[in-house]
C-alpha cells in the first residue's frame, strides 16, 4: 500500500497508532474531538507499508479508515529517486529527479551540473565554466572557458559575463511542490525545464530585454504542464462510478472544487462536469440527498471560483450547462429549492387546476443561500425581491424546473462588459477604443424549462412567460465630462452565436418599473423558454478629440491674457487710465481662474488613469477641496470685475452730469472685487466642509454650489444684462434727439460699449452652459462643444479686443520699435474714461485723453 489515512477520536491516541515503516502525523485536527492521522511512507526510501500496528487498541476509536493501494510500479517517488519497479533507487551522479511518476532520473541540462547522489535538481555551472549534457547522464563537474576552446558551449560566454537574466528560485504549488531553479540565461533564450505532474512535458521562460530593467525573465509560461489538481480530478475520472461509491466520488470532486477552483483550468471543469455526468446518469429516478448536494456544491464552487477565461475555453461554459440542466432533471420533491452561494436550483410541481405555475425568490441578490422560495407572484415587489416566475401551464402536468446563477459566468459573450468603469476610462485615455455603447448582464441568469424537456419551448398564441427580475444598478466610476445614457433590456442566450440577444429577436418585451425608494425591477414577457437576463447599456457619445480642443484653446488662452499684461507694461499713459486698470485686473483674475481649471483637470484625469475615481457620495479629497474653493473665488473675482466696469461705464455714460470722480477708486475696487467673492466660498466650506467640492468633479457640489457659486453668477449676469440695455438705451435716445456729440467721442464711447458687451456676453453663456453640464448631466453633445468653446477662448477674445484693435497701444509699441513718426497724431479705436466734469457735449483733445484724477 502507498498511503493510509486514519480519522480517529482521541487525543491520547496520538501516541498510540503507530504504523510499520512511517511515523504517523496526528497534528492538524480535524474537528473539536477528532483526529487525522496520515502516513505517506513513499516519501521515504525503504518502500511500502506492509501492516498496521495499534499498540493501545482500547484507546482508539477508529472513525474511517482509507487505505488508498496502487500497484508499487505507478508509486509516486520521492525527490532523488526513480523507481524500478520494485524499490526506489538513487539518481547517480550528473542526474536528478524532482520527485513524481519517475522512472528514470534525468541528465543535467547544458552548463549545469551535479556532483552527488540522489539529488533533486542539479546546480548551474559557475560564470566562465562550461558543461554539456549528456542522453543517459550530465556533468559531474564543469570545465572552464579558454580562449581556444571552440566548444560551442562557450560562444555566450561574452554575453554571459556583461549582460544576463539572473537565475531565481521559482516556488509554484500549483503545478508543482518542488521549486523552479531557472539559470542564467543570455537575451531571447528560452529555458524549459521538466513539469513537476507529466514529466514528459517542460514548463518554459524566455529571457528578454526591457527599456527599464535591462534584461530579465519573463512569466513561467506552465500551458503545457499539469497542475495538482488536474492529476487529482484524472484520478477521479478514471474511476468506475457504483452505487456503492458514489456518495465517495462526489464528497471527492466537492472537496477538490472548494478548495482549488480558482486554479482549476478549462481542462478540469470539462472533467469535472464528466463525473457530475456519471454521478447524475447512475440515478434512473431522483439522487441521493447527500450526493445532490455534493454536486450543487460543487457546481457553485466552479462557479464561483473559476476564471471567466477559463469558462469561456471552448465547450467549457457549454457543458457544464448541461450537466447542470441534467442535475437540475433528477432532482425530486414537492416544490424543491436548493440553493448555495451564487447557483440554486427550484423545482415547482404543475398544479392541474392552475393554468399558470408560478414562483417567487426572495432574499438576498447577493447570497443565494439566503433566499427563500415561495408560491404565487407578488405584484408588487418589496425589498428583498429577487426573482419571479408565471410559466404557461404545458397542459401535460410537467414540473418546471429553474437553474439560477447570480452572474452571467456560464454564459460567455462578446459583447457584455464585466467593469463598465474600467472600459469607459480606457475611452477617456488618448488613443482609446472608440466604442460608444457598453453592456453588462445585470440581474441573475435564470434558465427556465420543463422538466425533463430537451430544447427550446415557444409559445403559441397569446401565452408568454413573465419573469420580473431585481436588477444590480451600475453607476461606474467614471470622468465627469464622460456624460451616458442608460437603459435596460430582456436578452435570452443563444447557444448557437453565444451571444446575449435583445429587440425584436429576442421574443421578449422589456417594462421597467421603479418604486418610490429609487429600486428598479425589469418585467420580461417571452414568448419561449430559455436562458435569459437584463442587460444594461451604457451609450456614452464622448469623444477625446473634446479634451484635445479643450487643453489646446485653454492653452491658447492663458498665453493670450499673459501677452496682454505684458503689452501694456511700456503704455504709462495707458496704465493710468481707470478703464485699463479695470480690464487687466479682470484679466488677472481669468489667468488665475484658468490656473486653477488646469489643475482641477490633473486631479481628476490623474485620478482617472489610475482608476481611483471616486463616486458623487464619497468623501472629496483634500486637493479637491482646495481646487473647488479656488474656482470658486477666482471666477467670483472675474464676475466682480465685469461688474465694476459696467457701474464704471454707467457713470461715465448715463449719469453724464455727475461727476464721475471716485476717491481713491482702485483702492475700493481692488477691497470690493477681492474681497467680496472671497465669502463666499468661506460660507461653503463652513456649511459643507469635505462636501462642498464634489469628489467625482473637483468642483461644487450642488446645493452649495447653487449658493455660494451659480446664485452670486446669475446676480451678476443680470445686473450687467440691466445695466448694459440702460446704457444702450441711452446712447441710442441721445442720437435720436441730436444731442451734439463729437462724431470721434461718440464712436469712442459705442466701442467701448460694444466690447464690454461682447466679454460679459463671452463669460456669461459660458457659464449658462456649464451650469447644465455639471448639475443636469446633460449629454446633447452640442452643449458640451458650446461649453469648450466659449470658456476656452475667452482668453483669445480679450486679447484681441483690448490689444490687437487697440490703436493707441499699437502706437506705443511702433514707437518703442522705432517704427513710427512720434509727432504724428493718433486716434484711439479703444476708448477710455472722460476727465473730470466733462460732458457728452464736449470733446477732450487727444492731450486729455488721461484725466486728472485717472492720473491718481
Amino acid at each position: 500500500i502507498s498511503s493510509i489515512v486514519l480519522i480517529f477520536t482521541n487525543a491520547d491516541a496520538k501516541a498510540s497508532v503507530s504504523l510499520e515503516g512511517c511515523t504517523v502525523d496526528t497534528d492538524m485536527p480535524y474537528a473539536d474531538d477528532v483526529l487525522v492521522g496520515k502516513c505517506m511512507p513513499l516519501m521515504l526510501a525503504q518502500g511500502a507499508v506492509n501492516s498496521i500496528k495499534i499498540e493501545n487498541a482500547e484507546a482508539v476509536v477508529i472513525r474511517k479508515l482509507f487505505i488508498f493501494g496502487i500497484p508499487f510500479e505507478d508509486a509516486t517517488t520521492p525527490p532523488g529517486y526513480y523507481n524500478n519497479g520494485s524499490k526506489y533507487v538513487e539518481c547517480s551522479k550528473g542526474t536528478f529527479s524532482k520527485g513524481g511518476k519517475v522512472l528514470a532520473c534525468t541528465p543535467c541540462l547544458k552548463n549545469q551540473y551535479q556532483d552527488s547522489t540522489g539529488r533533486a535538481l542539479c546546480s548551474n555551472c559557475e560564470t566562465g565554466y562550461y558543461s554539456d549534457s549528456g542522453e543517459v547522464a550530465g556533468a559531474v563537474q564543469c570545465t572552464i572557458c579558454d580562449s581556444v576552446h571552440d566548444s560551442e558551449a562557450c560562444e555566450d560566454l561574452e554575453i554571459i559575463l556583461s549582460d544576463v537574466c539572473n537565475e531565481m528560485v521559482e516556488e509554484n504549488e500549483v503545478y508543482g511542490n518542488y521549486s523552479y531553479n531557472w539559470p542564467l540565461a543570455s537575451e531571447n533564450r528560452t529555458i524549459r525545464l521538466p513539469c513537476q505532474y507529466n514529466l514528459d512535458n517542460e514548463a518554459q521562460k524566455t529571457c528578454f530585454k526591457t527599456e527599464e530593467n535591462g534584461l530579465q525573465y519573463a512569466a513561467t509560461d506552465f500551458s503545457t504542464c499539469k497542475t495538482r489538481v488536474s492529476e487529482m480530478i484524472d484520478d477521479i475520472d478514471q474511476k468506475d462510478v457504483n452505487e456503492e461509491n458514489q456518495v465517495e466520488i462526489s464528497e471527492e470532486i466537492k472537496e477538490i472544487a472548494e478548495s482549488d477552483s480558482g486554479v482549476m483550468n478549462s481542462d478540469n471543469v470539462q472533467k469535472t462536469s464528466n463525473i457530475i455526468d456519471k454521478l447524475v446518469d447512475l440515478s434512473s429516478d431522483s439522487l441521493d440527498e447527500e450526493v445532490k448536494m455534493n454536486i450543487l456544491k460543487t457546481v457553485n464552487s466552479v462557479h464561483h471560483g473559476t476564471t471567466k477565461e477559463e469558462i469561456s475555453e471552448g465547450e467549457t461554459a457549454k457543458k457544464m450547462r448541461e450537466s447542470v440542466k441534467k442535475f437540475s432533471n433528477k432532482i425530486s420533491g414537492e416544490d424543491d429549492y436548493i440553493k448555495e452561494s451564487t447557483v440554486s436550483v427550484a423545482i415547482k410541481k404543475s398544479r392541474p387546476y392552475s393554468s399558470k405555475c408560478e414562483f417567487t425568490v426572495s432574499g438576498s441578490n447577493t447570497d443565494l443561500r439566503d433566499t427563500t422560495m415561495s408560491d404565487g407572484v407578488r405584484e408588487k415587489a418589496s425589498d428583498d425581491f429577487v426573482f419571479s416566475a408565471s410559466v404557461p401551464n404545458s397542459g401535460e402536468g410537467r414540473d418546471v424546473t429553474a437553474v439560477l446563477y447570480d452572474s452571467a459566468k456560464f454564459y460567455p459573450d462578446n459583447s457584455s462588459v464585466e467593469d463598465v468603469g474600467d472600459e469607459m476610462r480606457q475611452l477617456f485615455l488618448p488613443g482609446g477604443p472608440k466604442k460608444k455603447e457598453l453592456k453588462k448582464v445585470v440581474s441573475m441568469v435564470t434558465e427556465i424549462s420543463y422538466a425533463n424537456n430537451e430544447g427550446t419551448v415557444k409559445f403559441e398564441g397569446d401565452e408568454k412567460i413573465d419573469m420580473k427580475y431585481s436588477v444590480k444598478e451600475e453607476v461606474p466610476a467614471v470622468h465627469y465630462k464622460q456624460a451616458y445614457t442608460t437603459s435596460y433590456s430582456c436578452v435570452f442566450y443563444d447557444i448557437e452565436t453565444g451571444d446575449w440577444v435583445s429587440g425584436e429577436g429576442s421574443g421578449c418585451v422589456t417594462v421597467t418599473a421603479t418604486d418610490s425608494q429609487g429600486k428598479t425591477t425589469i418585467s420580461c414577457q417571452c414568448d419561449h423558454m430559455t436562458s435569459f437576463a437584463v442587460l444594461m447599456s451604457f451609450s456614452s457619445d464622448y469623444d477625446p478629440i473634446e479634451d484635445y480642443i479643450s487643453q489646446i484653446l485653454l492653452s491658447i488662452s492663458l498665453g493670450c491674457l499673459l501677452c496682454t499684461l505684458v503689452a501694456y507694461l511700456p503704455a504709462k499713459d495707458l496704465l493710468k487710465t481707470r478703464t485699463v486698470r479695470l480690464n487687466l485686473l479682470l484679466v488677472t483674475s481669468l489667468i488665475l481662474a484658468i490656473i486653477t481649471f488646469f489643475c482641477m483637470e490633473l486631479v481628476v484625469t490623474d485620478a482617472t488613469k489610475n482608476g481611483r475615481i471616486a463616486r458623487d457620495t464619497d468623501t472629496a479629497s483634500l486637493p479637491c477641496v482646495i481646487v473647488a474653493f479656488l474656482m470658486n473665488y477666482f471666477w467670483l473675482c472675474q464676475m466682480a470685475w465685469m461688474v465694476t466696469e459696467a457701474i464704471v461705464m454707467y457713470r461715465a455714460l448715463v449719469s453724464c452730469v455727475v461727476n464721475s470722480h471716485i476717491h481713491r477708486y482702485m483702492l475700493k475696487f481692488n477691497l470690493a472685487c477681492w474681497g467680496i467673492p472671497l465669502i463666499f466660498p468661506i460660507i461653503g466650506i463652513a456649511w459643507g466642509k469635505t462636501k462642498f467640492a464634489n469628489p467625482r468633479t473637483c468642483f461644487l457640489q450642488a446645493p452649495y454650489g447653487f449658493i455660494t457659486f451659480y446664485g452670486p453668477v446669475v446676480a451678476c449676469v443680470i445686473f450687467n444684462i440691466f445695466i448694459f440695455c440702460r446704457i444702450a438705451w441711452s446712447i441710442s435716445r441721445n442720437q435720436s434727439m441730436g444731442t451734439k456729440v463729437a462724431v470721434s467721442d461718440m464712436e469712442r464711447r459705442k466701442k467701448q460699449f460694444k466690447f464690454a458687451v461682447t466679454v460679459m456676453s463671452l463669460l456669461g453663456v459660458a457659464w449658462v452652459a456649464g451650469f447644465f453640464l455639471i448639475f443636469f448631466q446633460n449629454n446633447m453633445i452640442w452643449m458640451r462643444y458650446i461649453f469648450i468653446l466659449l470658456n476656452s477662448t475667452q482668453g483669445i477674445s480679450i486679447f484681441v479686443l483690448y490689444v490687437a484693435l487697440n490703436d493707441n497701444l499699437k502706437k506705443v509699441w511702433l514707437k518703442l520699435l522705432g517704427m513710427t513718426d512720434p509727432d504724428k497724431p493718433s486716434h484711439s479705436s479703444v476708448p477710455y474714461s472722460r476727465s473730470k466734469g466733462t460732458t457728452l457735449s464736449t470733446v477732450a483733445p487727444q492731450s486729455q485723453l488721461v484725466p486728472e484724477d485717472e492720473k491718481n
